[in-house]
């Protein structure tokens, strides 16, 4: 029997922010995890390669084990979860037949292999209970409130992952780029499994992780740019364009209270870059580069500037704490050129920077739970390739 290996979960360096660090998804590429409002459910995006997931009696646990040999079954990860329960998750199988020999299970859910990405709810403990995307390319749920989960999807086009035939010119000369599918805005309710729009043309809409009561904020790509709107829930209609740079702005996000919005950005001056840029979008296709953090004060109608890096440091997928002091955000400003990226803190203010991550890969996409007490980002780290993108949850101490 071969177990998943836990190889390294927390890095020298780390134990200053992080402590109790456990890998929540074991098998394909998987991220953008953020928290329900009661902090009890996850959604997440998810390609690639599935499996069964199993929760179960302990009484079992010796007999599927042997259940996991018999079908060579290999790579599964066993997770105890309280109460005598246990989770078991095998991967790469998607059926059941000899798994459940003389074994009684609780209940069971199979994730299947994906081509695009799509939308998925699970429990802290990794256990997936729901699927929400239904085909197409899916990106950026968030959980509106514990019945509601926005998300952006091209299923209006079909169920096949739509294609950019441009992105292969820049991927086969090593430039990385964002393709701009257009995406949709859904919403997905829990209690009747069902999701309906509330946003739907001819543009790229995603990037709406974020909510404050009745309103969301976007990125939207109208008016050949990609800039940050507020929408309405209640009216299902913008409310406000917030940012109006050439250049691109995403990735919003508000503080608890409402007041602030963080977000990633890059504003371009240079008529080279400008070109290149617009190019690029009538391509459907951005080049996150030199990408910094931005903060905008919806009291004052104002922005300022967290970071300002050198040459080659991007950064981006920023979070507030919900103390509103600081926030927690993805860079490689230590390694700049690189695609190695870390988890760092900051103040509003730009002041007192701080280094969370040390796994010298891939971690981004961070958020709190809404005391604080918890955070989860997507890691690379335990991972046989560099593009195994996993969960990971851990207490933050503050």
């Amino acid at each position: 029997m071969i177990f998943f290996l836990i190889n390294q979960l927390i890095f020298k360096g780390e134990e200053k922010f992080l402590a109790n660090v456990r890998q929540l998804t074991f098998s394909g590429e998987n991220g953008e995890a953020y928290f329900s409002k009661d902090n009890n459910l996850i959604v997440f995006q998810s390609k690639g390669e599935g499996g069964i997931y199993v929760i179960l009696d302990g009484k079992y646990i010796n007999q599927i084990q042997m259940n996991l040999n018999e079908i060579k079954a290999y790579e599964y990860a066993l997770r105890n979860i309280g109460n005598n329960k246990y989770m078991v998750f095998v991967k790469g199988i998607y059926d059941t037949i000899g798994l459940f020999k003389n074994v009684k299970y609780e209940r069971f859910f199979i994730k299947y292999y994906y081509e695009c990405d799509q939308i998925f709810i699970m429990d802290t403990n990794g256990f997936i209970l729901k699927k929400v995307s239904v085909g197409g390319a899916n990106t950026c749920g968030w959980f509106l409130n514990d019945t509601l989960v926005l998300f952006s999807s091209t299923i209006k086009n079909g169920k096949e992952c739509p294609k950019n035939l441009y992105a292969q010119e820049y991927i086969k000369k090593g430039i990385y780029v964002w393709r701009l599918f257009n995406y949709d805005l859904y919403v997905y309710n829990l209690k009747s499994d069902s999701s309906y729009p509330i946003f739907i043309d001819n543009y790229y809409k995603a990037e709406g992780e974020a909510n404050f009561n009745d309103t969301i904020v976007f990125t939207y790509s109208k008016d050949n740019e990609l800039d940050i709107y507020l929408f309405s829930l209640k009216n299902r209609s913008i409310i406000k364009r917030i940012t109006n740079f050439v250049g691109y702005d995403g990735g919003g996000m508000f503080s608890q209270d409402g007041r602030y919005i963080v977000f990633r950005a890059y504003h371009l001056k240079d008529s080279a870059e400008i070109k290149e840029y617009k190019e690029l979008l009538r391509k459907n296709l951005v080049r996150p580069e030199g990408v910094e953090i931005y903060i905008y004060d919806l009291v004052k109608d104002s922005f300022w500037q967290v970071t300002k890096s050198i040459k080659g440091v991007s950064n981006f997928a920023p979070y507030f704490h919900p103390s509103g002091k600081f926030i927690v955000f993805s860079s490689n400003l230590h390694a700049p050129n690189t695609f190695n990226f870390e988890l760092y803190k900051i103040d509003i203010d730009g002041k007192n920077l701080e280094r969370i991550t040390y796994s010298n890969g891939f971690n981004s996409f961070p958020m709190f739970s809404n005391d604080g007490k918890k955070i989860i980002w997507t890691s690379n780290r335990n991972g046989k390739t560099r593009r195994d993108f996993n969960i990971f949850i851990a207490d933050f101490i503050q």
